[in-house]
């Protein structure tokens, strides 16, 4: 009973995965090629109402969560690009700007203006 080696030579598995498409239809359609490619004789019906259609439409689903993730943090780590209040004020701070906390001044104001008027019993501005 004896057990076959396993080859470890990783080095020479050319895979090309194409890294650029990041949304829904452009994750599946690399998926099925994927599996296309690397899995001709296990995986052969790509439809989306089977179960390895399911799967894949789960792994882009994650996929496209992710990436979008990804593109949020990277957009709020530049100063240009952020838009929250925090992470702008912690980017102006790391580049040695020192905020004045400061609020402003709120009041109730309430103005009055006298206006003249004529008529007696019907009273109209003059």
């Amino acid at each position: 009973m004896a057990l076959k080696p396993i080859d470890k030579n990783w080095k020479n598995n050319n895979r090309d995965i194409n890294y650029v498409g990041k949304d829904f239809a452009s994750l599946r359609e690399n998926l099925v090629n994927y599996s296309k490619t690397y899995f001709p004789n296990t995986f052969s019906d790509f439809s989306e109402a089977s179960p390895g259609g399911v799967f894949l439409d789960m792994a882009a689903f994650v996929g496209d969560v992710l990436t979008f993730y990804q593109d949020i943090q990277l957009k709020e780590s530049l100063l240009l690009h952020a838009t929250e209040k925090k992470n702008v004020m912690a980017l102006a701070q790391s580049m040695g700007y020192k905020p004045k906390l400061t609020t402003p001044a709120v009041t109730n104001l309430t103005i009055y203006q006298t206006v003249p008027s004529t008529g007696h019993p019907n009273y109209q501005p003059n």
